[in-house]
Order: C-alpha cells, then sequence, then structure tokens
C-alpha cells in the first residue's frame, strides 16, 4: 500500500475506533462499518475529504476599477446672482484601468486560496437495486478558508430518487434541494461576497405501456434558484411540463413526438429592483433515442421553443419575447473496451438573474471522456471540456442586451483500490467573458469578465 493510501487509513481507522489490526482485517472492518442491510433497508455511510487551491476566490478580475474623479468649483455668483462657495464634485467611473493621475479602486481584486472541505453523508435505499427503490443522499459540508477564515461556511445537500415499475405504468424520478453558501461564478459573478441559496430542482416522469411498441409519457420538472435577501440578483422559479409519444421504429430505435409548456416567475431581493413579470413556454418536438450502432447509443430531441411575457405594458416598457430551434442531445460512444466518450448539446431560453425583463437563449456543450489505465480498473483519467453561449435580449429603457461565453474544462486522474476507497486529484479551469452592445452600459452594471484555475485532492469513502 502506498504511503498516500496508508496515511488515509490511519485517518479512518482513527474516525471509526479501529485498534491494530492486519491489513485483510482492517479493509473488512471498514467494509462492515459502511453498509447497514435492514431487511428491505440499505444504509451507506459516505465521507469526502479534499483540499483546493484557486487562483481567484471571488471570481475578479484585476483590471477592473472604479476611478474617482474630482474637480474643484471655485465661488461664484448663479443665474439669481446668489453667491455659490467653492465645491468639490467628486464622480466615479467604472472600467478599465485608465491612464492619469485619479484615484482608481480595484473592485474585485484576484485573490488566490486554500480550502479544506469535509463532507460526512449517509445513503439510504429503499427496496432492491434494479427493482422498485427509492434513495436518498444526504451531505453536510464544511468548509474552512486558510487565508480568509471569516468565510468558513457550511453547506447540505440532500437528493432524492424515485424507480417503480407498477404493471404497465413506469415512474421515474429525482429531487434535489441544496442549501449552498459560496461565492458566485459565471454572469453572477460580480458579487465579491459569499451568497447564501437555495437551489431546488425536481424533475419526473411518468410512462405508460400502450402496446409492445407504443408508450405514452408525462413529464414535469420543477426549479427554483432563491438567494439570500439583499442579494442583488432576481428568485427564479420555472415550471415545465411535457406529453409525449413513442413508438419502437426497431429493436433498438424509438422515435418519439412531444409538446411542451410552461411558466417562469422571477422576484427581486432589493427595494431598488423592479418586479419582474412572469413569462410562458412552449414547444413542439421530434426525436430519436436508443442504439444507433453497437458502440453509440443515446437521444437526440429537434423542435422550436417560444418564450413570451404575456400582460399589459407601457409602451416602451414590453420584454422582449424570443424563439428560436431547441435542441438537447446526448450521444455516448464507447471508442474501445477501456475509453469512453461522451457529447452533450442544450439550446433552450431562460431568463436572466440580472435584470426583471429580460430572457436569453443559450447553447451549452459538453464533451467528456473516461480512459481506464492498466489491467485492474483501479486508475482512470477523465477529461472534460465545455463551452456556453448565451444571447441576451435588449430591456426596456436602457439596452442591457449582451453575449456571454463561458469556456472551461477539466483533467481528473482517479485511483480506486477498493470499491469504498477512491483518491482524486483534479484540475479545472474557467473563463468567462462577456460583451455588451452598448458599451457604456457595460460600465454601470457589476458583471465581468474573469478566469479561474483550481487543483483539488481528494478522498472518498463510501459505497
Amino acid at each position: 500500500m502506498s504511503l498516500w493510501n496508508r496515511a488515509w487509513l490511519y485517518l479512518l481507522l482513527g474516525m471509526l475506533g479501529g485498534g491494530h489490526f492486519g491489513q485483510a482485517d482492517t479493509f473488512e472492518m471498514i467494509e462492515r462499518k459502511l453498509s447497514y442491510d435492514w431487511g428491505k433497508l440499505l444504509i451507506k455511510p459516505q465521507l469526502d475529504l479534499s483540499t483546493r487551491f484557486t487562483d481567484n476566490l471571488r471570481f475578479g478580475n484585476d483590471s477592473l476599477v472604479t476611478t474617482i474623479y474630482t474637480n474643484l468649483i471655485p465661488p461664484h455668483f448663479d443665474a439669481a446672482t446668489n453667491f455659490v462657495p467653492a465645491q468639490l464634485q467628486v464622480s466615479t467611473v467604472r472600467g478599465q484601468i485608465p491612464v492619469g493621475t485619479n484615484t482608481n479602486f480595484r473592485l474585485n481584486p484576484v485573490e488566490s486560496e486554500f480550502l479544506v472541505i469535509a463532507s460526512p453523508g449517509m445513503k439510504f435505499q429503499l427496496g432492491e437495486t434494479g427493482g422498485n427503490t427509492f434513495t436518498f443522499d444526504y451531505n453536510y459540508d464544511r468548509i474552512f478558508y486558510l487565508t480568509f477564515p471569516e468565510f468558513d461556511t457550511t453547506q447540505h445537500r440532500g437528493a432524492f430518487t424515485t424507480d417503480l415499475k407498477l404493471g404497465r405504468f413506469t415512474i421515474k424520478g429525482s429531487d434535489s434541494v441544496q442549501l449552498l453558501s459560496s461565492f458566485l461564478n459565471g454572469n453572477n459573478s460580480g458579487l465579491s461576497n459569499q451568497v447564501d441559496r437555495v437551489n431546488w430542482f425536481d424533475n419526473y416522469r411518468i410512462t405508460y405501456d400502450a402496446t409492445a411498441k407504443t408508450d405514452f409519457y408525462v413529464n414535469g420538472s420543477h426549479s427554483l434558484n432563491d438567494y439570500d435577501a439583499g442579494v442583488a440578483l432576481y428568485d427564479q422559479e420555472t415550471l415545465r411540463g411535457s406529453l409525449g409519444a413513442t413508438y419502437s421504429w426497431s429493436e433498438r430505435l424509438r422515435m418519439f413526438v412531444e409538446t411542451e409548456y410552461g411558466q417562469s416567475s422571477v422576484n427581486p431581493n432589493l427595494a431598488t429592483q423592479p418586479q419582474g413579470p412572469h413569462s410562458v413556454i412552449y414547444g413542439g418536438f421530434f426525436g430519436v433515442r436508443g442504439d444507433f450502432t453497437t458502440r453509440i447509443q443515446g437521444s437526440l430531441k429537434v423542435g422550436y421553443e417560444s418564450r413570451v411575457f404575456p400582460g399589459d405594458f407601457p409602451v416602451g416598457q414590453e420584454p422582449v419575447a424570443v424563439s428560436s430551434p431547441a435542441v438537447s442531445a446526448d450521444v455516448s460512444y464507447a471508442a474501445g473496451p477501456k475509453t469512453f466518450l461522451k457529447l452533450i448539446y442544450d439550446r433552450s431560453s431562460d431568463v436572466s438573474p440580472q435584470f426583471g425583463k429580460q430572457s436569453f437563449i443559450y447553447d451549452r456543450f459538453r464533451f467528456t471522456a473516461n480512459q481506464f489505465i492498466g489491467s485492474t480498473g483501479k486508475w482512470i483519467v477523465s477529461a472534460n471540456a465545455g463551452l456556453n453561449f448565451g444571447n441576451f435580449s435588449d430591456t426596456p429603457g436602457v439596452n442591457q442586451a449582451r453575449t456571454d461565453t463561458i469556456l472551461d474544462g477539466g483533467l481528473r486522474l482517479t485511483y480506486q483500490p477498493r470499491a469504498w476507497l477512491a483518491t482524486v486529484l483534479a484540475y479545472e479551469y474557467e473563463n468567462y467573458s462577456t460583451e455588451f452592445k452598448d458599451p457604456q452600459v457595460s460600465a454601470q452594471t457589476r458583471i465581468a469578465d474573469y478566469q479561474v484555475n483550481s487543483i483539488t485532492l481528494s478522498i472518498i469513502i463510501g459505497y
């Protein structure tokens, strides 16, 4: 056993109350501690320990500043012959570092940091794997900051899944509730402090097998991003429902048609933010899923989607409706017995978290590759790359239209000597940039370009 794994093993023994055992006895004892079978209820304790270095903790930008300009107005008489004493006029302009002698303050400087994260948790499974099952996962995150201990925080994450087969009906669903506290990245990165928020996602699908070749299904989803009061972002909530039918074209391929309807709402967290209007989404799709070849499988859905803002608005204050082709693709390719590739592409619309009367069309590409090394299956090298585009609509009054680009990627080396033990070394990169159609508007917002690199070393314990 390597020195690294031996050190983690001693730490684990201390937590489990182990004494002086041989290596085989130690592993057997740990395996007993990490799985409890109570009839149809299976309980699995979990523990993730990691340390992370990031070179841009707050997703800041060193070149972005507020420049303070001062101008001394001498004493004078106004138009009504009233005497006006001397005044010091102060103004601020946001932008890149200018040339001059005025005072500059960096809005969100780049700062590096080391974090230590401990995430104990539990997994509960009711029912046998492959049969009718319910699962529940809970994790508690304790996050420590080395340089900025005032940011030490906790998080809670829970997930519930359902997999049922009842006669001709199949019910599959998932729920996820996360109480998070962290710095925001992407187009929310202008906030330089941690943000407490609730992320809540639900997705359920009920399928009825009408015949051996046809089925009908109903799919419903719900998402909520609820930011803490006082945060200069809009809460967002979306409900979507779809109705579809599937036909088995062959033993490997199934074709389907689908209609969709949904609603999105946004609510401000600041008194100065105007109330945002609701929007309605509707669309229709055609798709195919299954095994395209012996090595390629997945799904492809194409159609058209529209987002409108119903209601009466003053002239010149109408939100911009958006319509666009919509696509969802998820394709996996087994390049060899140890090499697996996957490509995901999504195109759809959403509502802006920054401005109440704004929506956007996004294109999201994601590519992942997994390569097993050696014949034992204990070593895995993984790579991922993503490219996201967001085309934001105009807003009434001030043109907030812009285009966002997010480029990210990473490498991951995993060593898993046991089914319940894995060590992971990961590198991640993210680059965010935005371009406003009106350059003057860019100087009035808190949205800033950034890039960040991070390295994480983790140990994962549990089945």
